[in-house]
């Protein structure tokens, strides 16, 4: 059977014919090693700078009942930027005022803030805070701190679930103010240790604990908000309202247990009436976070306050009810 393939033996073919081949072969090979280095030389690492636009200044700032104003100043980032720190802003000119009185806030570099330390902010006032940054427009902005609103009653109505797995059913009372209201309801367990250190100082550690709340009713159930709850009055403005809700733990249930010296633990619920600012951007921000990562989830713009920048401008007026402690 013959077949298609060629086979030349070295001694059919003439000493002419046999050096023509290895010239070719020889050819060959060196034409396709230059081609190799030539290609693996052209690869050059070139630096292009990417024109980023001005960035935009954000402020951030929650405005608390009873305690002095604190507001952070930055620049905004490309999405480009592969800078891990945002660029503080330290020479800005910063003043919030009120219908009675102005005053300047100072840099502190320690927390990287503009502070007034000899302010106290209350409850049910409008303020007002100038922003001037150099080579800006001047931002202002508006905020009014809502009314502390004071939880009536306390309720442990039991426990239930495994033995590993148990929470506690709980209920709070109050009374809800005519008009718009938006709140937030969290809990913490805080363990105070005083000891003597090495040298013989008296020293004191505070270590706080959330503990995770979720409504009963799923009118106010959301499965992006896990540690506290979110909601407005609308459904019952202006009158007494229960919110019933589990706890993770038995935190509120629990025996009282013999505790080392110098060593203290409190259980406290927090009702914080808060602005609408606050009630938005919590909301989005972490619904935002909540999708993230999933291709499908529908995009969320995270609530913004500031005209002329990025940020948020928010308020809250907390009322801490101490539970228990031994």
């Amino acid at each position: 059977m013959r077949s298609g393939i060629k086979i030349y033996c070295l001694t059919d073919m003439s000493e002419t014919q046999i050096r023509s081949r290895v010239s070719f072969n020889n050819l060959y090979f060196f034409l396709l090693f230059f081609f190799l280095l030539g290609f693996s030389a052209c690869e050059t690492v070139v630096d292009v700078d990417i024109p980023f636009e001005k960035p935009n200044v954000t402020v951030v700032s929650n405005l608390k009942a009873g305690q002095s104003p604190e507001i952070r100043l930055s620049f905004s980032k490309h999405i480009l930027d592969n800078r891990s720190a945002f660029e503080r802003i330290s020479d800005a000119k910063v003043t919030l005022g009120s219908a009675s009185s102005t005053h300047s806030l100072i840099y502190d570099d320690a927390s990287e803030t503009y502070k007034a330390d000899e302010i106290i902010l209350e409850e049910l006032v409008d303020y007002s805070i100038t922003v001037e940054v150099p080579g800006y427009e001047t931002i202002q902005l508006n905020e009014t701190i809502p009314q502390k609103v004071a939880i009536k009653e306390f309720i442990v109505r039991g426990s239930t679930g495994e033995d590993w797995n148990r929470s506690d059913e709980i209920s709070i009372i109050f009374d809800d103010p005519v008009g718009e209201n938006f709140y937030e309801i969290s809990a913490f367990q805080e363990r105070i240790m005083t000891f003597e250190d090495q040298f013989g100082n008296e020293r004191t550690e505070t270590m706080i604990y959330p503990i995770s709340l979720r409504s009963k009713d799923p009118v106010y159930q959301q499965d992006y908000l896990w540690r506290t709850i979110l909601f407005n009055d609308r459904l019952f403005d202006g009158r007494t309202f229960e919110m019933e809700m589990t706890s993770s733990g038995t935190a509120f249930s629990m025996e009282e247990r013999e505790l080392p010296e110098g060593f203290r633990v409190s259980i406290y619920i927090v009702l914080k009436s808060i602005s609408k600012s606050y009630y938005l951007y919590e909301n989005t921000f972490n619904l935002q976070a909540y999708s993230d990562g999933d291709p499908f989830a529908q995009p969320v713009q995270v609530y913004t306050n500031i005209n002329g920048g990025l940020g948020i401008l928010k308020s809250e007026a907390a009322y801490e009810f101490k539970v228990r402690e031994w």
